[in-house]
């Protein structure tokens, strides 16, 4: 199945798993060896129509947080996904979605491998860097945070609230 996705982090899990990724946004960064030979659409919230139409994707994801509404409306793709992840407890049942849709038994994988890890008593603090694709850079900081302000964009700046995916895990 050729896949399009405008959604950075679904791009590398998807990757991760061995989808056949044909399209991707200027933002879908990582693995780096791995996207440079893919195109790229646009950004997550602008497109090249044409160069996807050209893409012809059988299946084009989108996030309800990523991307504009209108890009779900278009009929880009015979099949269309928008995910809605606000929480680390959401990503599990994301990927059995994405799982049975592709077809691909490692993103079920993945799904188990997520559940294991919320549901450990140690969860978030100790096994968070467990989670494959989303933060081995991570690092404790000298001091504990009292508070924290995580900026995401610049032009026009961007925040996270604790009611987003970044928020659970920090």
């Amino acid at each position: 199945m050729r896949v399009v996705s405008l959604v950075p982090s679904w791009t590398e899990t998807l990757l991760e798993a061995g989808v056949n990724v044909v399209g991707r946004t200027r933002f879908c960064i990582h693995p780096e060896l791995r996207v440079q030979d893919i195109p790229a659409v646009g950004g997550t919230k602008d497109l090249d129509i044409s160069l996807l139409e050209k893409l012809k994707p059988d299946l084009l994801i989108l996030d309800r947080e990523e991307n504009l509404p209108w890009m779900a409306d278009r009929n880009f793709a015979p099949s269309i996904h928008c995910s809605h992840v606000q929480s680390a407890d959401d990503v599990p049942q994301e990927l059995e979605v994405l799982s049975k849709i592709l077809g691909n038994s490692h993103l079920s994988s993945l799904a188990e491998e997520w559940r294991t890890v919320l549901a450990s008593p140690q969860f978030p603090k100790e096994r968070v860097s467990e989670l494959r694709g989303v933060l081995q850079w991570i690092r404790k900081p000298q001091k504990e945070p009292q508070k924290l302000l995580y900026i995401i964009w610049r032009g026009p700046w961007m925040t996270v609230s604790r009611n987003t995916f970044v928020g659970s895990i920090l």
